[in-house]
């Protein structure tokens, strides 16, 4: 319910670009807000620790949108990380890619899927991984 009538307003765009990060409902942004400010608070965390915590949330948003994918980012070497090609593909089918990081989740419940790479290079994962999924039921826009 809530990823139908909230969470699907930032996936009313296809393709990531730095610009979608952040364009949600408003419930949703103030929710993350809230849950990013007030849980370091409750937990007894150092400043710079909520601080460090904040920061690194505003990495992963801004890395898993950036819509490029450039040698420097972290998921060419931290292995469980998304990034952006994981992520655009969870903006076209948003019933997969549903971790940003920690990506063995994805792999573990059948939610992974394959991305398309630059100039829409469809690797041969990714039409085996269609070739074997229903596609109405992964191109869900809701």
């Amino acid at each position: 319910m809530v990823r139908r009538y909230v969470h699907s307003v930032h996936h009313r765009y296809s393709q990531v670009n730095i610009w979608v990060a952040q364009y949600d409902h408003p419930w949703e942004l103030i929710s993350l807000g809230v849950i990013g400010t007030v849980s370091p608070l409750l937990l007894g965390a150092h400043p710079l620790t909520s601080w460090a915590a904040m920061m690194l949330s505003d990495w992963v948003g801004a890395d898993s949108h950036a819509g490029y994918d450039l040698p420097a980012l972290p998921h060419r070497w931290v292995p469980c990380w998304g990034g952006p090609v994981h992520h655009a593909m969870h903006h076209r089918r948003p019933l997969t890619n549903l971790q940003p990081y920690f990506t063995w989740f994805d792999r573990l419940f059948g939610t992974a899927c394959p991305g398309v790479r630059a100039a829409g290079h469809r690797s041969r994962q990714l039409v085996e991984w269609e070739r074997r999924h229903d596609r109405r039921s992964c191109d869900t826009r809701h």
